[in-house]
């Protein structure tokens, strides 16, 4: 599906249930002055992770290789408060949202957010600039958190409580590589955004060079019916017609932070009734493949789509 297609999708379901739109439109692309660029290059970013957490020392390891924009800090999120407000810092944060149309229908999903601060609003708010969004794959426990406007409340529950198949060290790095990337040149990027055409001319030389590396936790079947999920029994990569190997997150890490010899890495992220399919080329800090369509199980065809290059 187009990208064009995939966002007017969007905008019919968040119009015909009653929905209103996501918090100030941060999934879209949008072109970012000069000024927000300078201002956000003069300060020091603050990655928020949860200090308890199993593996967060490979986190921060590949965070520290992925991101050379701005002077990076990590803190845990219970510390939120005291950089939110701040114009000497920038920060990545956790967030979520859920709409609940007049019909009854929801739509929850979680993301990471770059912010800016801008000022203090009305009532006290903290008025920021989102500079970019990463999508993220949560269980079905995980949509159950409590969310409300009040994302700064909202993010210890996140990190504390919250599971995310996506929220690896080697799946984080690769999104901040295409952060970057974006704001390089300028730009927030789209969470729906495809890659152009043009940019596809030498994928199918790219993919068979080297070998496609696949983490096994995202490979998940989801029941929108009862809920449930289940590792996936079918390798729907069994048609690929390139190189891959499905690995678990600590074989990924140790091949491409450790040995420092992978190159093409793949996400997969269920976001509400969307699927996104992404390829990232480590080595050369970019995506080479992103997809997304209105279906939110990843299946065998979307697989064998690649082949066609």
């Amino acid at each position: 599906m187009k990208k064009s297609s995939t966002l007017i999708f969007v905008f019919l379901l968040l119009s015909v249930f009653g929905f209103s739109q996501r918090y100030d439109n941060i999934f879209i692309r949008q072109t970012l002055s000069e000024d927000i660029i300078s201002r956000f290059k003069s300060t020091q970013t603050i990655f928020f992770v949860n200090e308890k957490a199993p593996g967060v020392e490979q986190l921060k390891t590949a965070v520290k290789d992925a991101w050379t924009l701005t002077p990076l800090l990590f803190d845990d999120v219970k510390n939120v408060h005291k950089y939110s407000a701040d114009s000497k810092y920038s920060y990545f944060l956790i967030e979520g949202e859920r709409l609940v149309s007049q019909k009854g229908v929801v739509v929850t999903t979680f993301y990471i957010t770059l912010r800016l601060f801008e000022k203090i609003g009305k009532k006290d708010k903290i008025v920021t600039k989102a500079l970019a969004t990463i999508e993220l794959y949560p269980n079905f426990e995980t949509m159950k958190i409590p969310i409300n406007r009040d994302i700064y409340e909202n993010a210890p529950a996140f990190y504390r409580e919250g599971y995310f198949y996506n929220w690896s060290p080697m799946l984080i790095s690769g999104n901040l590589q295409a952060v970057e990337n974006n704001l390089k040149s300028g730009f927030r990027g789209g969470t729906y955004d495809g890659t152009k055409t043009d940019d596809l001319g030498d994928l199918g030389l790219k993919l068979s060079k080297d070998t496609l590396y696949v983490p096994k936790k995202v490979l998940m079947d989801f029941n929108a019916f009862n809920g449930k999920e289940k590792v996936k029994e079918e390798n729907v990569f069994e048609n690929y017609k390139y190189k891959y190997r499905i690995c678990s997150d600590e074989e990924i890490y140790d091949i491409f932070q450790a040995q420092k010899r992978g190159r093409l890495l793949f996400e997969y992220v269920k976001s509400s009734s969307q699927k996104i399919i992404t390829i990232f080329d480590i080595k050369d800090r970019k995506v080479i493949y992103k997809k997304s369509e209105s279906s939110y199980n990843l299946k065998a065809k979307d697989i064998e789509k690649l082949n066609k290059y």
